[in-house]
């Protein structure tokens, strides 16, 4: 796992927690490592990169995960580029992640979740 870059993604969740991703480019191979992730369109916008948010999950293995993923096709008509990554081993604080990153941020290819979930 190579990072595309020393910046991180930040994103603020529903409970106003910052969660930090680090970047990948989106064809990287992972370690069998859990975490959350998100797949962005990165772009260079006035001398600086923003993110198009296209999808978050959480899984047990990014690679496995990622093979073959059920939201392939909406990434791709996204142009995700790149994939950001959470590192975190616990089963339930993944579940708590992804929650309030989904209640709070608009992704092209996730559903908005209600906040009555959190």
């Amino acid at each position: 796992m190579s990072k595309l870059t020393n910046s991180e993604l930040r994103i603020i969740g529903f409970s106003k927690s910052e969660y930090r991703f680090s970047i990948y480019h989106i064809d990287s191979d992972f370690k069998n490592v859990g975490g959350v992730y998100i797949f962005s369109n990165r772009q260079l916008v006035n001398n600086e990169y923003t993110h198009t948010l296209v999808y978050c999950g959480k899984s047990n293995s990014f690679p496995i995960r990622f093979q073959d993923h059920h939201k392939e096709s909406c990434i791709k008509r996204h142009d995700a580029n790149c994939v950001c990554i959470l590192v975190e081993d616990s089963e339930d604080k993944r579940d708590l992640i992804e929650k309030d990153i989904l209640i709070k941020n608009d992704f092209k290819c996730n559903d908005k979740l209600n906040e009555e979930l959190f």
